[in-house]
């Protein structure tokens, strides 16, 4: 860890030192920490949870510090992690069940986060704590998708009408929500990888000659290949304020070496798609807490960079309980990172102007009416941020 005047708290050490695999190396410092018997393990148990870092932490206590963590959390923390295990085997026999109808049909796929994700970093899909599917398609096959996962079982969130529906699926949207009947599988289908309007956006065609095959459960899967996932990951997360020790750890173990990630490569794609202060960020960040990036891609990171954000900024926007980075600045952490002007006045676009299936949902105006939807979408915005103020 590179946290220059950072005062963390024991159990933020203890997580920052056992989110990834490997994480005994960090073994002088956690084993000082772990000795005080100053560990609030119920919050740690917490943080680990939020953080969607529990089964690395749990195995990397139980197989070097299992005498040193109290046995009733040591069991919390076993209980945990088998029911995780258990939810990424049945979400990724799900996937492999929805990706062969695809291939049956004819409708080419990609897989990426999710269980793809976990077994290319690890080998092992119960390592990532992850809550959903995601897959992306060709837009042209959409309506035969959505057919397909209809008899399938699979609701879609919004019903739109064609008018909506068309609206929605050519304006800034590129994805759609569906819900399996039992409720137990939630799945994101992308015919693009970020709002199409943006100057980093993919489509499936874009990644389409280094999609790769991901062999797990004696299955083959077709996922994005790491160089991708790496800016796909980056610009995702970036979206979110990095809220996630778990994403940072994904961004993290792609740079091992290991991987054989050309990260050079991505990040002179990333200056292509004016993308690259997103992801030089998410490198730089990574670098700061797992000391994960070659010094001379560091050096070559910070010379891209407009501006040079220290440790205490990412650190509170991981753990806000520092407060050292206000609300309003971690929600336009994903625009102030854009290279392009076009991209930032478009982010505005989408998030505070362009109405929503929320919207559409809330009330129902005629077709001639549909311009009125903009300025419902600035009034709810408008009475959401007074709330909040209200109730602060």
């Amino acid at each position: 860890m590179k946290l220059n005047n950072v005062n963390l708290s024991n159990e933020n050490i203890v997580l920052l030192a056992t989110c990834r695999p490997g994480g005994a190396s960090a073994l002088n410092c956690l084993t000082r920490v772990l000795n005080q018997n100053k560990i609030d393990w119920e919050n740690l148990f917490f943080k680990a949870s939020f953080h969607r870092v529990l089964p690395a932490v749990y195995n990397n206590l139980a197989q070097f510090y299992k005498e040193l963590v109290p046995e009733k959390y040591l069991e919390k923390f076993r209980n945990e992690y088998i029911e995780i295990s258990k939810k990424s085997l049945f979400l990724s026999s799900a996937l492999i069940d929805l990706v062969s109808k695809l291939d049956n049909s004819g409708i080419k796929s990609a897989s990426f986060k999710g269980p793809t994700l976990s077994y290319l970093l690890h080998h092992d899909i119960s390592m990532r704590d992850f809550s959903d599917l995601d897959i992306l398609i060709k837009k042209s096959d959409l309506e035969e998708v959505r057919q397909l996962l209809r008899s399938s079982g699979y609701i879609e969130q919004f019903e739109l009408n064609e008018h909506y529906k068309v609206f929605y699926e050519n304006s800034v949207y590129y994805y759609l929500n569906f819900a399996r009947e039992d409720g137990k599988v939630i799945l994101d289908v992308h015919w693009s990888t970020n709002a199409p309007n943006y100057s980093f956006s993919g489509n499936y065609e874009c990644y389409e000659n280094r999609i790769q095959e991901i062999e797990f459960l004696n299955c083959n899967v077709p996922a994005l290949g790491r160089e991708d996932m790496l800016l796909e990951l980056s610009i995702h997360w970036a979206k979110h304020s990095w809220c996630k020790l778990g994403w940072i750890c994904d961004i993290g173990e792609l740079c091992n070496p290991v991987h054989g990630v050309d990260i050079k490569s991505v990040i002179n794609r990333s200056v292509e798609l004016k993308c690259s202060g997103i992801v030089c960020n998410a490198l730089l960040i990574a670098d700061i807490l797992f000391d994960c990036v070659d010094s001379s891609i560091v050096n070559h990171i910070r010379s891209k960079l407009r501006d040079n954000i220290g440790s205490q900024y990412f650190i509170s926007m991981i753990f806000p309980e520092y407060g050292l980075v206000s609300d309003i600045r971690k929600n336009l952490f994903f625009p102030l990172s854009m290279d392009s002007y076009r991209d930032k006045i478009i982010y505005f676009y989408i998030n505070y102007i362009c109405p929503t299936p929320l919207e559409f949902s809330i009330v129902k105006i005629n077709c001639r009416l549909f311009f009125l939807y903009y300025p419902l979408r600035i009034l709810r915005l408008c009475y959401r941020f007074l709330w909040r103020l209200l109730v602060s």
